[in-house]
């Protein structure tokens, strides 16, 4: 094979990852609509960066769900949490988290207004105090 169709399927490939993450991603968030409840996640860990994941900030946490712990993952941009902020100030805090009924690990953490409003919750005034660490907000 020569270089050129090499190339060319490394990025009929990099497109297919780049398309397969986008539809997964928006799967999970009508998962999450369609059926879900909440519960108290304790966030355990905030990692920023990475190989493909330039401004993007991973936050990771845990559910119990009937006796049981299930571990996921929420996504932030780092241009509206910082890596820092979130390992100062969030880390082993507990947050509510929706989650879907059928496959709890399926979850996503609720800290900022946008991501109540996404589940039409109302933002509780407990958590107020994190509008302090969001970016922009200044």
């Amino acid at each position: 094979m020569n270089q050129k169709i090499i190339i060319r399927l490394l990025l009929i490939l990099l497109f297919g990852f780049c398309i397969i993450w986008v539809l997964k991603s928006f799967w999970k968030k009508q998962q999450l609509k369609k059926e879900h409840a909440i519960a108290i996640a304790q966030i355990y860990s905030c990692t920023a960066g990475g190989r493909g994941n330039g401004g993007g900030l991973f936050i990771d946490f845990k559910i119990s769900v009937n006796g049981n712990d299930y571990y996921a993952s929420s996504r932030y941009l780092t241009s509206i949490l910082s890596a820092a902020d979130c390992e100062s100030h969030f880390l082993g805090k507990t947050f509510p988290a929706v989650y879907n009924l059928k496959n709890p690990s399926l979850a996503n953490l609720l800290i900022f207004p946008e991501d109540f409003a996404l589940y039409n919750y109302p933002f509780p005034d407990s958590l107020k105090w994190v509008l302090q660490y969001k970016r922009g907000m200044h």
